[in-house]
């Protein structure tokens, strides 16, 4: 029986070498499948610096020498309109020319809630603060309306705390400083995102020397100021100064390169005749901002047009004027002809506006 023996033998062998294949089949595929993921590049999108932030908007941040707005590149050119919280009907009036500004490649605003100068009235009468720096309610309410405006067109707010006539509204240096956190609480809260901070108004000037120059025109002083914002909301992106800012130059100039920024323009027309220009400004004008757009600068036009508070005898607003108006000249008053030429640049580029978020 020995050739039985045999048979039997390998008959019972069968079995554990059909295991075999399918024992290893699965720890080839196994090996195979970590080594293909190990040679993937990792193109799932990044962990949103606000996904724990409280945002009813886009998001605005700062990539290299970019602004982003929902991760789309933004237009290049803004607008100085620091006297828009005057009044509710100049608020208004700001509100109903925003989808001209769009319109024209203008997607990004500056405001500050201590204004600017008027010429009238000297230097603005708009103080949003109370002597502690809490936040007046009535400047509440008209800041809430200009920014959920500017939110739903998917543009961008440029917030200012400080202006330079106005630092002694404030009881003490403490309460300047919270006036900076009560001002980032009250936007952190209602979710608006798509902001930047340019907190003081030309902290350099003579105006801010006293009674606090040591918070507004000190290194010290100004990172304080950039602590209190931060503290509030670590992800903000947020200029003070020269030397304390997010890795990038913010100042009043003609020209700006590779990221950094004209945030406001030198005016170039008088407070008594707004809109009237020369031929040779509106050039230097129109070469500024080709000039910063092609080296990849972002350029906020001012202008007394947009800027000066000024009546009329029926108490009405003439001033400030948030549309282009004319040409420029005494008979055409007006800034059409830079607001064109934003237009014609922000066309002539890659960057496409984003479409209209809704309303928050």
């Amino acid at each position: 029986m020995p050739g039985l023996s045999k048979k039997k033998n390998k008959k019972n062998r069968t079995p554990y070498v059909l295991l075999v294949p399918l024992i290893l089949l699965p720890l080839l595929l196994l090996v195979f499948l970590l080594y293909s993921f190990s040679n993937i590049k990792d193109i799932s999108p990044k962990r949103s610096f606000a996904q724990n932030r409280y945002c009813r908007t886009p998001v605005l941040t700062r990539s290299g020498k970019e602004f982003l707005l929902g991760n789309t590149k933004i237009s290049r050119f803004g607008l100085r309109a620091v006297n828009a919280l005057e009044s509710d009907s100049v608020a208004q009036s700001f509100i109903n020319n925003l989808n001209k500004m769009k319109a024209y490649g203008i997607q990004s605003v500056n405001l500050n809630l201590q204004g600017g100068n008027t010429y009238q009235q000297g230097d603005s009468t708009i103080n949003s603060f109370n002597s502690d720096g809490t936040l007046k309610p009535e400047f509440k309410s008209r800041l809430k309306k200009i920014l959920n405006a500017v939110a739903q067109r998917n543009m961008v707010s440029v917030i200012s705390v400080y202006y330079q006539r106005h630092d002694t509204a404030f009881a003490n240096e403490q309460a300047a400083l919270n006036a900076a956190k009560n001002t980032m609480t009250f936007l952190e809260n209602n979710g608006w995102c798509n902001i930047w901070m340019y907190t003081i108004n030309e902290y350099w000037v003579r105006g801010f020397e006293e009674p606090y120059g040591s918070l507004f025109q000190t290194v010290d002083g100004q990172r304080r100021i950039y602590n209190a914002v931060k503290s509030v909301s670590p992800e903000v992106v947020t200029y003070v100064s020269e030397d304390v800012n997010d890795g990038f130059y913010a100042r009043t100039a003609y020209t700006a390169t590779d990221g950094n920024i004209v945030i406001e323009f030198r005016r170039l027309d008088d407070y008594e005749m707004p809109g009237v220009f020369t031929a040779a400004e509106i050039q230097e004008t129109l070469n500024s901002a080709t000039t910063t757009f092609q080296n990849k600068g972002y350029w906020f036009y001012h202008a007394a047009w947009h800027q000066s508070v000024r009546k009329n005898t029926d108490g009405t607003y003439a001033f400030p004027r948030f549309d282009p108006g004319g040409n420029g000249t005494s008979t055409s008053p007006g800034t059409k002809f830079i607001w064109d030429h934003m237009r014609d640049l922000s066309n002539n580029t890659v960057i496409r506006m984003p479409e209209p978020f809704p309303t928050p």
